[in-house]
C-alpha cells in the first residue's frame, strides 16, 4: 500500500531514503498530528462519499471539493496587546467600566511582558480572583510572541468545561481583528450545550463530491431547517471580502462539525 501511495504521490524510491532519516522529537509530534488529522478528514464520508456515486468522479475531482468543503478557518494571528493590564482586560471581558484588576492578574500581565520568550506560567491564587481572565491575557501574549496558532483550555471535568466554553466565547468577540475562528467543545455530551449546539446548527454545512452542475461547483449549504448559513438553493452565502457570514456576534465563531474531539473535557480555539 506505501508502495501504491508513494507512486501516486510522485515519491517513488523516497521510502528507501525516508528509512535512514532520524526525527527530531519535535518534528515526530508535528508529522503525527499531521496524519491523524489527515485521517480524520479523509474517513469522513460527508467529505470523501462512499462508492457508488451518482456519476464516476476522478481523484482530483473528490480531493478539490472535500478541500472546498472542509473550508478551515485561518490560523489565529494576534498581535502582542499593548497599554496597561487594566486596559488589556477591560477590552477583552464583559468587565463593568469601573472595574479593576486584581493584583495577581497585575502581576501575571507584568511578568508576562518581562519574559524574554514565552514559557511555562502557573498561577495559583483563591477562587473569585480572576485566573481565567488572566491566564488568558497571558495565552494572548504568549501566543502574539511564539506565533501560535490557536489555544487550547483543558479542564478536568463535562460540567467546568461547559461553563468555561460561554466564557472563552466571550474572550474570542473581544478579541482585535475580523473573520472566522473555529471552536471546539471536546467531550461526549457537546451537543447539549446549548451555545455549543447553536454555533453546530449555525455553522452546519453539507458536501458531495461534485456539484452535479458541474466538476469545478461544490454543493456547500446548510441542510438545516433554515438555521444555517445557505441560501435557498443550497450554496453558502459570502460576504463582501470573501468567507461565510459571521456565526456568532462579531469573532464569526464556527462550532466546526468535521474535526472531531481531542481530549475528553476541553475547549478549543483556532
Amino acid at each position: 500500500m506505501l508502495d501504491v501511495w508513494t507512486a501516486e504521490c510522485g515519491m517513488d524510491g523516497a521510502l528507501a531514503v525516508l528509512r535512514t532519516v532520524r526525527l527530531p522529537q519535535p518534528a515526530q509530534v508535528l508529522l503525527t498530528g499531521l496524519v491523524i488529522m489527515a485521517d480524520w478528514i479523509a474517513s469522513n464520508p460527508e467529505l470523501f462519499p462512499y462508492f457508488p456515486e451518482e456519476r464516476p468522479r476522478s481523484e482530483a475531482e473528490r480531493v478539490t471539493a472535500a478541500w472546498r468543503g472542509l473550508q478551515l478557518p485561518p490560523l489565529w494571528e494576534p498581535s502582542e496587546p499593548q497599554g496597561t493590564a487594566a486596559g488589556l482586560l477591560l477590552s477583552r471581558f464583559d468587565l463593568p467600566p469601573t472595574a479593576r484588576p486584581r493584583p495577581v492578574q497585575e502581576q501575571a500581565v507584568a511578568l508576562t511582558r518581562e519574559l524574554p520568550s514565552p514559557g511555562l506560567m502557573v498561577i495559583e491564587a483563591p477562587m473569585g480572583e480572576g485566573k481565567t481572565e488572566a491566564a488568558l491575557a497571558v495565552a494572548e501574549i504568549f501566543a502574539a510572541r511564539c506565533g501560535a496558532g490557536g489555544c487550547f483550555v483543558a479542564l478536568p471535568t463535562r460540567a467546568t468545561s461547559n461553563v468555561m466554553f460561554s466564557r472563552l466565547t466571550t474572550w474570542l468577540d473581544h478579541l482585535p481583528g475580523n473573520g472566522e475562528r473555529a471552536v471546539f467543545l471536546a467531550h461526549a455530551k457537546a451537543s447539549l450545550h446549548d451555545e455549543y449546539a447553536r454555533l453546530m446548527r449555525a455553522g452546519r454545512r453539507q458536501i458531495e463530491a461534485v456539484d452535479v452542475d458541474g466538476p469545478h461547483h461544490s454543493r456547500e449549504g446548510s441542510h438545516e431547517d433554515g438555521n444555517g448559513d445557505g441560501d435557498k438553493d443550497g450554496r453558502a452565502r459570502q460576504r463582501p471580502g470573501g468567507g461565510r457570514h459571521p456565526q456568532s456576534r462579531n469573532a464569526g465563531l464556527i462550532a466546526h462539525q468535521w474535526l472531531p474531539p481531542t481530549a475528553r473535557s476541553a475547549c478549543a480555539v483556532c
